[in-house]
């Protein structure tokens, strides 16, 4: 039953919307034709707007230089964009800078004083339709900036969005570009190099003068080699007092000594005397032999050859009793090490002494040069730190310099943080109104406002259109209707009495009067 009672009340809710639309269907069709009509006649006669568009990449393309006297890292690290870095770009598109730009180019270089008020009006007139007709907004989820201008001649459009374009570019540069950085930083860049150049020259004379390589280096090559000749000094004192003792006891010992000694003794006969005597006697008697034979025995050649026979035989007795005597001697070798160990001892001693005489000097000498290095000290350090301060201001400022250069190099190449990803366009088709989207929305307007006109027609309706309404309305049954024929005289009021309920009252009576022309009852 309720399931029913439920599709009754659809059905009847949509007969009664279906009635109300049918009863006021001229007031509906005229309502769509008039709205309808309203949007085909702004369709055909609505000035035409053509739009040129173009998109803005923003990216981290060019590094943020830090152009300052500070001993920093020249460069910002790069990141990813920001939020705040696109809303900045999109701020300074929209700036009044780069719209004075767009309008006039000229404006910025002239001064308030040069402009009258004619001229102030008539840019400022200017520069408020641009804003009007400009759309500027970031695409969702990217870093796009997607830039509109709309106006009614399409070359218009797209030479404001170029000249837009051209202004947002400059205007990067200026925000960019450290003005002057570039030659200030080369003039202290020359002014510190004449000024590292004399100082180094002042240097360089200082350590010829004082033959000084390196102070510091020079003040420990002195100590070491003070403290290795000291020790070598030492060692020599130890040397010679050594060699002193070895000498002493040498020659002690070789007092004591005979430099020679008798090796081998022998006595033998004068063999060869005695075989030269025997030969001459010989000889001798064989003279005298032959003079008997010439002579008397007492002749004088006789004589005087026997006088030498005798001779001869004296001098062979004395050989043959006389025996020679050979003695052998040689160095002794005791005597000759301990005379050979103290000349070289000796040698090595006045060796010894005279390298401690030498060492001496030396020592001596590394001495004055270390004071005369330590006296050197703060004149030297004092020059050698300000060559290293001229220096480190040098390379700062040829660094910052070549920081500047590079922005500069990249301002010619016109290389910022944004990218152009589309140019400005143009197009011939003009972007409002829109045909198709406006008699779409026409549509849907002229049939809003026609249910909206039923409704309300509906709504302040005083009348009885059917025997329902009648039903709804009264306590009494609907007994019959009078169908309406077209053509029939129908009165304008009609007086309706109807047979009492005999439930609810048996004796009563109703009427109803109904206004409404062509009511059916």
């Amino acid at each position: 039953m309720e399931t029913n009672s439920n599709s009754n009340t659809s059905s009847t809710t949509s007969r009664a919307v279906f009635e109300s639309l049918f009863r006021y269907k001229s007031r509906l069709v005229n309502t769509l034709a008039i709205v309808m009509g309203l949007v085909v006649l702004y369709v055909l006669f609505a000035p035409r707007q053509y739009r040129s568009e173009m998109n803005i990449l923003v990216r981290n393309a060019r590094p943020d230089y830090q152009i300052t006297p500070e001993r920093t890292n020249g460069s910002i690290p790069q990141s990813d964009v920001t939020e705040e870095r696109i809303n900045s770009e999109i701020e300074v598109l929209r700036s009044r800078d780069v719209a004075d730009r767009v309008v006039d180019p000229t404006w910025s270089s002239s001064t308030t004083n040069s402009r009258t008020a004619a001229q102030i009006k008539q840019h400022e007139k200017a520069v408020t339709k641009l804003t009007k007709h400009l759309s500027i907004e970031l695409l969702r989820k990217s870093d796009v900036i997607h830039v509109a201008y709309d106006t009614g001649d399409p070359q218009v459009a797209t030479r404001t969005v170029e000249k837009l374009l051209e202004a947002f570019l400059l205007k990067q540069h200026e925000l960019e570009r450290s003005s002057g950085a570039s030659s200030f930083f080369s003039g202290e860049q020359d002014r510190y190099k004449q000024e590292l150049d004399s100082a180094e020259r002042e240097l360089a004379a200082y350590q010829q003068g004082h033959k000084i390589v390196s102070l510091p280096d020079k003040e420990a090559a002195l100590e070491q080699q003070i403290v290795d000749l000291e020790q070598q000094l030492r060692t020599t004192e130890v040397q010679i007092g050594e060699l002193s003792n070895r000498l002493t006891s040498g020659k002690q010992q070789l007092l004591g000594l005979q430099q020679r000694e008798i090796t081998q003794q022998k006595s033998v006969p004068n063999i060869l005397a005695m075989e030269q005597l025997g030969t001459m006697l010989a000889t001798y008697r064989n003279q005298r032999t032959t003079l008997l034979t010439k002579f008397l025995p007492t002749d004088r050649l006789v004589q005087e050859v026997d006088q030498q026979i005798a001779n001869t035989s004296e001098a062979l007795r004395v050989a043959t009793e006389v025996n020679a005597s050979e003695k052998s001697t040689d160095v002794n070798p005791v005597w000759q090490q301990l005379n050979t160990a103290a000349s070289q001892n000796s040698i090595e001693l006045s060796a010894a002494q005279a390298r401690r005489s030498d060492q001496a000097n030396q020592l001596g000498q590394l001495q004055a040069q270390l004071i005369a290095a330590e006296a050197s000290t703060v004149d030297f350090n004092t020059l050698q730190a300000k060559v290293t301060e001229l220096q480190g201001n040098y390379q700062l400022y040829t660094q910052k310099r070549n920081e500047a250069q590079i922005a500069n190099a990249m301002d010619q190449q016109q290389l910022v943080n944004v990218a152009i990803a589309e140019r400005p366009t143009f197009s011939a088709t003009p972007s409002n109104p829109k045909i198709a989207s406006t008699l779409a929305m026409g549509a849907f307007a002229s049939l809003f406002c026609a249910v909206c006109v039923v409704f309300f027609s509906e709504m302040g309706r005083d009348t009885i259109a059917s025997p329902s309404e009648l039903e709804s309305i009264s306590a009494f049954p609907v007994l019959a209707s009078v169908p309406f024929i077209e053509g029939s005289p129908l009165p304008t009021t009609v007086e309706v009495r109807m047979a009492p309920n005999p439930v609810t009252d048996p004796s009563s009576a109703a009427s109803l009067r109904l206004q409404e022309k062509g009511a059916r009852l």
